[in-house]
């Protein structure tokens, strides 16, 4: 009987082991992936610059006309002509 209860308590004592651990890996593996985490970067003036620039339409006026090979606005035209 003695050995029995001996046995019980070197088993539990393994699995307390055990977890202990995985919490240890646990706790490891949070703090490596949350220092290696990419950290939010804020748009500098030039890219914002550059984002409207790209957003904004050609400030000029473009007048297409009939159906051709010159590209105005997406469309195939034959005549384009800027103001």
């Amino acid at each position: 009987m003695a050995e029995t209860v001996k046995y019980i308590f070197a088993r539990k004592k393994r699995n307390n082991m055990k977890q202990k651990a995985m919490i240890f890996i646990g706790i490891i593996l949070l703090v490596v992936t949350t220092s290696f985490a990419p950290s939010e970067k804020s748009l500098t003036d030039v890219s914002l610059l550059n984002i409207e620039a790209l957003y904004s339409t050609n400030s000029k006026p473009v007048a297409c006309f009939g159906y051709g090979t010159i590209d105005c606005d997406g469309n195939k035209v034959e005549m384009k002509i800027s103001y």
